[in-house]
Formats: structure tokens, sequence, C-alpha cells
């Protein structure tokens, strides 16, 4: 089986970023770019930007405090994640599941940029694409993703934490294609030209390209990823998709909603967390199949 290693997974390097993040302490908000590029290449005027957009929507003081938790909650992966490393999602392998906090680490590591690429990896595996490209767009994401943090260290202590994400790769059968084409398509839809991707819920379908995941621009996809944060952990372990796979998420929390679309996408608001997000499904599915679908 094939596997993702996570930061925990080789002891000799664990204790080196350890090290590095147990004698951190964040005491202003320009001391995140120093701690970061202990782990990653970083462009200082750009990430300088990016701390400029996060004081327009939040005061320093809880954002200083909010880093100094994303770094104590990274130092517990040993615990949350033992064996340090996370099984590639595949056909013979399909299923991958975290808990609420388990997803959390990750994301508190991918936030810190300690996670490395593997040759399995085509793009990347931290946050420090947001940071390093201050834009409109990416201020946006980094702003939900603030959201999120600030929302699960409030729920840490509660039920909501231990519910499962699940993300499951499914295999369609070519031949319902033609039997589809045959029947004139399997039902009717409406297309609704108002509103902004991702907030009309019903049902989530996301024409995805075929490396999924969250990006530095404004795509259907990358919106709803950023929206998502919890599925951005999918990076570290989705596939390149075939023309018969789709990828279903399950338990996503929703945080923000944008305005906007490509590089002009904003941070809108917070979503409230008043759904039962446990049973929200979510569906990627890359496109090339679906255009050879005449009639659905």
């Amino acid at each position: 089986m094939a596997f993702y290693y996570l930061c925990n997974y080789d002891e000799h390097k664990w204790e080196q970023k350890k090290k590095v993040l147990e004698s951190f302490k964040i005491t202003k908000l320009e001391d995140l770019p120093q701690l970061i590029s202990e782990f990653s290449q970083i462009d200082e005027t750009q990430f300088n930007n990016s701390l400029m957009y996060l004081r327009k929507f939040n005061h320093e003081q809880m954002l200083v405090g909010l880093v100094n938790e994303i770094i104590q909650y990274a130092l517990k992966i040993s615990d949350l994640i033992p064996c340090g490393k996370i099984p590639r999602m595949t056909r013979d392998n399909p299923i991958v599941e975290f808990n609420r906090k388990q997803i959390l680490c990750i994301l508190c590591h991918m936030f810190l940029c300690t996670l490395e690429k593997d040759k399995n990896t085509l793009y990347w595996v931290n946050f420090d694409i947001w940071f390093n490209i201050s834009t409109k767009c990416t201020n946006s994401y980094i702003q939900s993703l603030i959201e999120y943090f600030h929302e699960s260290f409030n729920l840490i202590n509660s039920e909501h934490m231990n519910e499962i994400v699940k993300f499951e790769k499914k295999i369609f059968d070519k031949n319902l294609f033609n039997l589809l084409n045959e029947n004139n398509g399997m039902c009717d839809f409406e297309i609704r030209l108002n509103g902004s991707i991702g907030d009309c819920e019903q049902v989530e379908v996301d024409f995805a390209n075929m490396d999924i995941g969250f990006g530095k621009t404004g795509t259907q996809e990358e919106i709803l990823f950023a929206a998502s944060p919890e599925m951005c952990a999918a990076v570290l372990f989705a596939q390149t998709l075939a023309d018969d796979e789709a990828i279903i998420i399950t338990g996503a929390r929703k945080i923000a909603k944008f305005n906007g679309y490509g590089l002009d996408v904003e941070f809108g608001e917070k979503v409230p967390n008043n759904r039962i997000w446990s049973k929200r499904k979510f569906r990627l599915k890359e496109k090339i199949c679906l255009e050879n679908l005449k009639n659905v």
C-alpha cells in the first residue's frame, strides 16, 4: 500500500521541527513569516501584504493568540496520528477517513508549512502558495482558513470534533453512460444563474481537474476547497483521477462564502455553524468523462 508520510513519520526530522515549534513564541504577527521560513521559502513582501489584509478583518492580538494555538496543536500530531502516515486513496484502497481533530492537526501543519512533497505529489502540500502570492483571491482564502481555525479551537472539546470526514473514490460503470444516453438522461434539472459558487447546498458537485485540491486563483474547485478547508487535506493522498473515477467527500464543514470569480474572488462572510455537517456530501468528478453524456 502506498502512503503519504507526515512530518512525524521520520523521528529524527520530526525532533528537529518539533524543537523549532516548541521554542518559538509568536508575540506579534510579524513573527509568523520568520517561523514559516524555518520550513519553507517565503516571499517576505507578499507575506507581509497578506498579513496587512488579515488585519482588516481581525484584531491583531486575536491572530497572535490563534497562531500560538496552531503551533501547540501541531505538536500533538504524534498523539493524534501516531503512525505518521496517510494511506493513498486508490482503487484498491478507496476510503480515507479522519476525525475532525486529526484533520485540524494536519491543517495546522499545512499552515505552518512543515509538510513536504514526495514523488507522488504533483503540486503543493502547504498553504505557502496563499502567503507567497498576495492577491484579493489568496488573501480571502487565508481569511477563510483563519475562520476555520478560530471555530475549530472553540469547538475542540465538543463531540463535533469527533465526527468523521470521509474521502471516498468511486468507480463508474462505463456501460452506464451508454444506458443514460439511450434513455435520454437520468433526470431533469434546472440551471440557476443567480447566486455564487457553493451557496446552494442541496447537491454540491465540482467538475474538477484530474488532480483535485486547493489553488491560488478563483476557479470553481479552488473556491469550494477554500470555503471548506477540511477538504484541502485531500491534496496529500488523492491521486490523479481517471475518466471513470470520482471522489465523494462526506462531512466537511463549510466555513466561508465568497463573492466573485477568478482573481476577483473576495471573502464574503463566515458561514454559521448551524448545520449537521456530518451529512454533507460533496462530489468531485473529472470533467472529461461527463463530456460524453450528450443528454445528461
